[in-house]
């Protein structure tokens, strides 16, 4: 499923669902051994386009921001990782985008974490529909196919295909900050400082599940609680003086330990 979502060429039309809200999309994503190149754009709302390249996502604001890919597979995925957390099973075979899909069910073994249930494509194992579900099993949000051209890339080397059970290279962590008793599972799994803006950006990842964790110096106005956007929950707080503002599609408690665990490195 991994392979497939990173290595092969394919385009289409693309549902986003959060509660009532509903966006349309055009997909178009290349696979090949220099590198992923991905196109969205909006086909419904207002008009934008996202290009995302080798990993990071370029918006027309300019936001680098570390890739959570569309189709709910993220390029942290690591499923060595994530075993001790989720159970995984097999449901029934459905259809998506009229093509036989294998419905795979992720279920969290706490709370600190959401389930999905994805719905892989039989020939290629393609996610054709991704559901984020809450701890009642129902949809937070989903991304489905609704029209898709699929062609499989070129065979590539082994050499260059990014392995499943290996995470990917972390960078050493930013000598101001530590993060002391985070939420079970997660691990710091990337770090990049703006120095002109002063601001550190570390990600978060169970192996599955993501949050994303900004400190920057403190103005008037910054968020302070919690906010959701989507099925993006925020959390805002001033502490040292800094604006620290966490976010990812995770429960408000996973946000409130993560926000509790960061402090000044001594």
């Amino acid at each position: 499923m991994h392979h497939a979502v990173h290595h092969l060429n394919y385009e289409g039309r693309v549902v986003y669902q959060v509660g009532s809200e509903l966006e349309v999309m055009h997909l178009q994503h290349q696979g090949a051994a220099a590198g992923e190149t991905e196109y969205l754009s909006a086909l419904s709302g207002v008009p934008y386009q996202i290009r995302r390249g080798r990993g990071v996502m370029h918006d027309p604001q300019g936001d680098d921001r570390v890739n959570q890919h569309i189709l709910g597979m993220n390029c942290l995925f690591h499923y060595q990782q994530m075993a001790p957390y989720y159970r995984l099973s097999l449901g029934k075979q459905h259809r998506v985008a009229d093509r036989s899909a294998q419905i795979v069910l992720i279920e969290p073994k706490d709370r600190l974490r959401f389930g999905r249930r994805l719905y892989l494509d039989q020939e290629t194992k393609l996610p054709l529909r991704s559901v984020l579900l809450d701890h009642q099993k129902q949809p937070l949000a989903q991304t489905l196919f609704t029209q898709l051209t699929l062609n499989k890339a070129p065979v590539m080397g082994r050499q260059h295909a990014m392995p499943v059970d290996t995470p990917p290279e972390r960078p050493a962590a930013a000598q101001r900050w530590q993060f002391a008793a985070l939420p079970a599972g997660f691990a710091m799994q990337l770090h990049h400082y703006r120095p002109e803006e002063q601001r550190d950006h570390f990600i978060f990842s169970d192996g599955l599940s993501m949050m994303s964790l900004y400190i920057e110096p403190w103005v008037d106005g910054g968020l302070q609680g919690f906010s959701r956007q989507g099925a993006t929950w925020i959390l805002g707080a001033r502490r040292y003086n800094q604006r620290i503002t966490l976010l990812g599609k995770v429960p408000q408690e996973t946000l409130q330990q993560m926000m509790t665990a960061v402090r000044p490195a001594p």
